[in-house]
């Protein structure tokens, strides 16, 4: 049987482990938090260069819209690395205009094969696309 007195120790180390925990998953929120706004700033930036340049067919105005629908569709094509969502991104406001896109079944094959990495996977969606258009 515990004892009130023999265990207030132990619980006050409970509770500022407790604490402590919730203080960490905050930070590790804000953290993940302060990452994503800062790829998204780095995205938006990188994609508004490629407009202003003129190697981008999309509106300036439009560049917030288009990253983000573009980082929720690579989600769904599991591209998950900066390099990769970028890449994918690129690729559909260059040759199909931007977001959003229907891929056609092809597309969406070379674009979710298993076990094929995802560099591999946007280099041939890409030959495709630029195949498709001549």
């Amino acid at each position: 049987m515990l004892s009130v007195g023999n265990d207030y120790p132990r619980l006050a180390e409970l509770a500022i482990i407790a604490s402590m925990l919730q203080i960490r998953e905050a930070q590790m929120a804000a953290f993940r938090e302060a990452r994503r706004k800062d790829f998204l700033r780095r995205l938006e930036n990188y994609v508004r260069q490629q407009v202003v340049s003129g190697l981008l067919p999309i509106h300036p105005e439009r560049v917030p819209e288009q990253v983000q629908a573009g980082i929720e569709a690579a989600r769904l094509l599991r591209l998950i690395n900066e390099c990769d969502i970028l890449s994918y991104i690129v690729i559909v406001c260059r040759y199909l205009g931007g977001f959003p896109v229907d891929h056609p079944r092809p597309a969406l094959h070379l674009l979710l094969r298993p076990g094929v990495p995802s560099a591999a996977r946007l280099r041939q969606f890409e030959e495709w696309v630029v195949q498709q258009r001549s």
